[in-house]
């Protein structure tokens, strides 16, 4: 049996539930219909997936997940907003999540943006704990931007986790040194650093 699209568009219509963009919508498709025009198949399922989000039983799930928000998944969701935004994805979604102090992802966007397999990287890059402290002595691999291997007398480490992780590689933490006769700080990643040792005199 075709389904009465207008008495179910109608119906949407009246919850107090939909977004701005949704009663928008909504009106639209009245409108198409009232002229005797037949919806897109693209239209059919935009009216599937409003009538979806605002079920009862997800209406309950989205309001549970709101009320289980917590300091600790605000935290968590910055941290790879923050990445998405550099690698320039998620962005609409990364940047209300940094600038809308309001804002909360729904548990898809949080799951798709924090538990993926890259977020889980940046994520461990991120909370682990340096291997080397503030105030130590490193030097730079063969691995390190130019900018940082032409420093042969090492640097001291004057922040570590300082900086967004950029990167999903193991390592990605981001330190501030100071190279030994340099006068300007570096961003470095912990992958590209080591222990100083001190030369051997020949």
């Amino acid at each position: 049996m075709e389904k009465n699209w207008q008495s179910i568009t109608e119906g949407l219509q009246q919850l107090h539930t939909l977004t701005d963009w949704e009663k928008g919508f909504a009106e639209s498709v009245l409108n198409q219909l009232a002229k005797g025009y037949n919806l897109s198949p693209k239209q059919v399922e935009t009216i599937e997936r409003i009538q979806a989000r605002n079920a009862p039983e997800n209406l309950e799930r989205k309001a549970q997940w709101e009320a289980e928000w917590t300091a600790e998944k605000l935290e968590i969701a910055k941290v790879c907003a923050r990445y998405y935004l550099d690698a320039g994805y998620y962005t609409r979604l990364a940047n209300s999540i940094l600038d809308e102090e309001a804002f909360i992802p729904s548990e898809k966007q949080y799951k798709a943006m924090c538990e993926n397999k890259y977020a889980q990287k940046v994520l461990a890059a991120t909370f682990a704990q340096p291997i080397y402290p503030v105030g130590s002595v490193i030097s730079f691999r063969a691995s390190a931007p130019w900018s940082a291997r032409e420093y042969k007398s090492g640097a001291v480490v004057l922040r570590a986790g300082d900086g967004v992780v950029t990167s999903a590689a193991k390592g990605a933490k981001v330190y501030e040194v100071l190279p030994i006769g340099g006068v300007r700080p570096l961003k470095v990643e912990e992958r590209h650093l080591k222990k100083f040792r001190q030369p051997k005199k020949k």
